[in-house]
């Protein structure tokens, strides 16, 4: 739905969402804080929040210490030239760097692409897709794989490690 509102934008134009939350058999859902981390971040203008006014819920009783949701939200968007694609890319290199934050993380997350098991070239080699920029950080970035291995993993027998 937002991915068509963005698309329907001409650059440099500006679209809204207004959207809610939910709270369902007990389990709270906030849907703006989706919308926010699947779109754009050099987008996003401004969230504002505003009063909910006749509401299904608002004709209801409710005991003990429930809260109902009195808000929703109003996303402001600006599009910006790139493409849906590369905007797309960038969404999900953000999301690998949130996944790969430490060593450990990133070396598991290598481990995992290449079936749980590997040697350690072979980590060495998806460890560099997987955390370049812990790598531009750590000029002895092999050593600190090294020893996040004899840390954190399994040694299945020289040069090979597991997760």
């Amino acid at each position: 739905m937002l991915m068509n509102q963005r698309e329907a934008t001409v650059p440099d134009g500006v679209y809204c969402t207004l959207i809610g939350d939910m709270r369902k058999s007990g389990t709270f859902r906030s849907f703006q804080s989706d919308f926010i981390q699947m779109m754009p971040k050099d987008e996003l203008i401004s969230v504002t929040i505003k009063l909910q006014h006749n509401c299904l819920s608002d004709s209801r009783r409710y005991g003990g210490s429930f809260v109902p949701i009195l808000h929703e939200y109003l996303l402001i968007w600006k599009k910006t030239a790139q493409t849906l694609f590369m905007a797309s890319l960038g969404i999900a290199q953000e999301a690998q760097k949130a996944v790969a934050r430490t060593w450990r993380s990133a070396i598991r997350m290598a481990m995992m692409q290449l079936g749980g098991q590997a040697s350690l070239q072979d980590i060495y080699l998806e460890a560099e897709k997987v955390a370049g920029h812990l790598i531009q950080k750590n000029p002895h970035w092999q050593a600190k794989i090294r020893q996040t291995l004899q840390k954190h993993f399994q040694h299945v027998e020289r040069w090979v490690w597991a997760v």
